[in-house]
């Protein structure tokens, strides 16, 4: 049976929910780890209409680690001022560094699974410590 909408973006609260301070994760991140491989979209429709003022939302950028607008545009200014706050790092090219910053997910381990597949499946390429950073990987391209 497939699931419904509502029960997608319940996943997506609780895996959104899970992610640490200074830690950020993709759309298509969140979408994996609720069990919802293709529904990337979805989070951001989420995200949209969520009106839950605790539900730490800048947390979530775009799988190159941009900052993504919601509503009038006004917000990627302030995502950016929280993820600051929070410790995250930021490339010279305004993108967040996800080699530092991208969550594995760890910490969600005990969500049950709602979609097609377990909603908790690291890669060996996923971990919670930090591996470099764009500034490292752009001053190697430069040599």
């Amino acid at each position: 049976m497939a699931a419904t909408s509502a029960e997608r973006f319940a996943s997506f609260e609780a895996v959104i929910r899970c992610v640490p301070r200074g830690r950020v994760v993709t759309y298509g991140q969140v979408a994996e780890l609720a069990g919802f491989p293709r529904c990337a979209r979805q989070v951001g429709r989420f995200l949209r209409q969520s009106e839950d003022e605790r539900l730490p939302w800048h947390r979530v950028v775009n799988a190159r680690g941009g900052l993504s607008p919601r509503g009038d545009g006004s917000s990627l200014e302030e995502q950016r001022q929280r993820l600051e706050a929070e410790g995250v790092r930021f490339a010279s090219t305004g993108l967040v560094d996800l080699r530092r910053a991208r969550w594995s997910g760890a910490s969600c381990e005990g969500l049950l699974p709602v979609g097609d597949r377990d909603p908790i499946r690291k890669t060996s390429d996923d971990r919670d410590e930090p591996r470099g950073s764009f500034d490292d990987r752009e001053e190697r391209q430069r040599r």
